[in-house]
Parts: structure tokens; C-alpha cells; sequence
């Protein structure tokens, strides 16, 4: 943030700019409308993505000569690191919010899971879970699969949920629920068929009437 100010991220290894932003100022009038629709497209105030698979960088911030004299003051100017959803630039906040993420290991899922179980692998996802690669490009995370809950990477982590048992099982009013490892199903009662859904429910058994006996 500021006036005529070109700030830069960069590899902290050599002087080369990965990206960056400009951010300009005009006459007041003209900057606070700018303001009031758009409060960091450029006017005293700039942003700029940090590229996607960056392990470490450097950001820093320049005075651009070909913009000296025009325009308000140059007053102060600041550089800092904000996560992208944030957009109340012009506040006085004393804190930026900012959302760090993680990845586990640099290598895609397929490529843990064609290794998992040889004495060199380190894919950590245990048993019921999913792997998910990043979207970072290098990485995976785990999760429990579905119809389970809890770590995903600690050794049986993640644990069967009974949706009978909890009232998240959907049956209709007639038809039992019976949990099963990672999901659950419904049983219509005796006399009845179908598969106990709330959309088809249990039809009862047509019944056949016994035939008369006769006699000459």
C-alpha cells in the first residue's frame, strides 16, 4: 500500500521477480471513488498472487522513478501478506488475517501408492481413508473416507460412523437400519419388500388366499 510504489515477490536465492503489482495515485478526488468500488485494483493500493509450489520467498517494495512528483505525496509506504478472501485494505487494522496450508511429502497420490508398503515409502495415509492431492501441485493430504470419522493419519484413525445409532440414516418409518463398515442400508420388516428408502419405502406382500377344499 502507498503511492508509486512497485512491490515485488521474488526467489530469496537470486534477485529475479516471480510476480508483482503497482500501485499508482491521482488526483484525491479521482482515488477515493476508485476507493469506494475496487479497493485494491492498483490505486494507492495493489495485490499480487503468490506463485502456486513457492517453498520460500522474499517480498519487497520500490519507489517507481518515472512516477516521482505526480500525484499526492508518496507518504509511507507497506508491503505484508494477506489470505486472498481478505479485501478491507482501507481499515485500520492492527492484524492482516492470514491462512497457511500444508501438504504432506512432494509426490502425488498415485505415485505414494504405487511405493506404499516397501521399506522406503512414507505415504501416511492409513487404512478407510482417501488420498487428495494438493492443489499446490506437490503434495496430498488424507481424509477419512466416507462413512467414517476422525484422524486419518494416525493408525486406525479413522473410525466407522453408525448412522443408525446417530439418526443420520435415512429409512422410511416402517424399515430397520442396519449399520455395515463405512455405510449402512434398510431392511424392510417381514411381510413386506422393497428397499426401505424414504423415496420407495416397504410395499407389503400380496397375499394369497388359500384355496377352498371340496368334497364329493
Amino acid at each position: 500500500m502507498g503511492c508509486d510504489i512497485y512491490s515485488s515477490i521474488t526467489n530469496p536465492y537470486s534477485d529475479n521477480a516471480t510476480t508483482g503489482c503497482l500501485s499508482l495515485c491521482q488526483s484525491q478526488k479521482w482515488y477515493e471513488g476508485i476507493e469506494k468500488s475496487s479497493p485494491c485494483a492498483g490505486v494507492h493500493c495493489c495485490q499480487s498472487a503468490i506463485p502456486v509450489g513457492r517453498k520460500s520467498f522474499r517480498v519487497s517494495s520500490a519507489r517507481s522513478d518515472d512516477r516521482v512528483g505526480v500525484g499526492p505525496p508518496h507518504g509511507c509506504a507497506r508491503a505484508f501478506l494477506a489470505e486472498h478472501e481478505f479485501s478491507d485494505y482501507f481499515s485500520h487494522y492492527q492484524e492482516i488475517p492470514v491462512r497457511l496450508t500444508w501438504v504432506v511429502g512432494r509426490n502425488s497420490c498415485i505415485e505414494n501408492q504405487r511405493t506404499n508398503g516397501s521399506a522406503t515409502s512414507s505415504y501416511a495415509c492409513t487404512q478407510n481413508t482417501d488420498c487428495i492431492d494438493s492443489a499446490n501441485d506437490h503434495g496430498y493430504h488424507c481424509t477419512c473416507s466416507q462413512g467414517y470419522r476422525g484422524n486419518a493419519y494416525l493408525p486406525n484413525g479413522c473410525q466407522d460412523i453408525d448412522e443408525c445409532k446417530i439418526g443420520k440414516a435415512r429409512c422410511a418409518q416402517q424399515a430397520e437400519c442396519k449399520n455395515t463398515a463405512g455405510a449402512y442400508y434398510c431392511s424392510c420388516p417381514k411381510g413386506y419388500h422393497g428397499d426401505g428408502t424414504p423415496e420407495n419405502g416397504c410395499i407389503a406382500d400380496k397375499r394369497q388366499l388359500p384355496l377352498p377344499l371340496l368334497s364329493l
